[in-house]
């Protein structure tokens, strides 16, 4: 977790209590193999760059990720709203473009912030 889940005020939404939360995290995930990219040789059953993890499940070339998230409760509807903001590292790292990837962060932070500030609800009957 790189920050844990702080509480944030929804601006538009004072009529209703609500409790919404924002947060990011880094994760890393099997990396999927792009269109016209070559399917790795497999060698004693498993494919290039794959490894058994601790529970001999095979894993494979890892992608890393950033995600900006924001849940917002809406405990009269029983309801949550789940936001995420996904930045990918691979395309960035691979080319070696570390202001790219900083400008993507700054963005996606910057999209989260205009998400909490602008969200609302218009028809509150969407809840049943």
């Amino acid at each position: 977790m790189v920050s844990p889940p702080e509480p944030v005020t929804l601006p538009r939404l004072t009529q209703q209590p609500v409790r919404a939360y924002a947060g990011s995290v880094r994760f890393r995930s099997l990396r999927k193999r792009r269109p016209g990219q070559p399917q790795p040789q497999a060698q004693g059953g498993m494919e290039v760059g794959q490894q058994a993890g601790a529970n001999g499940v095979a894993g494979g070339p890892r992608s890393t990720y950033s995600c900006r998230f924001l849940v917002i409760r809406l405990p009269e509807q029983t309801t949550d709203i789940c936001v995420y903001v996904n930045v990918p590292f691979d395309e960035y790292e691979e080319r070696g473009d570390e202001a790219g990837l900083a400008a993507e962060e700054a963005l996606a932070t910057a999209l989260l912030a205009k998400i909490v500030e602008l969200f609302e609800v218009k028809d509150w009957g969407l809840f049943g």
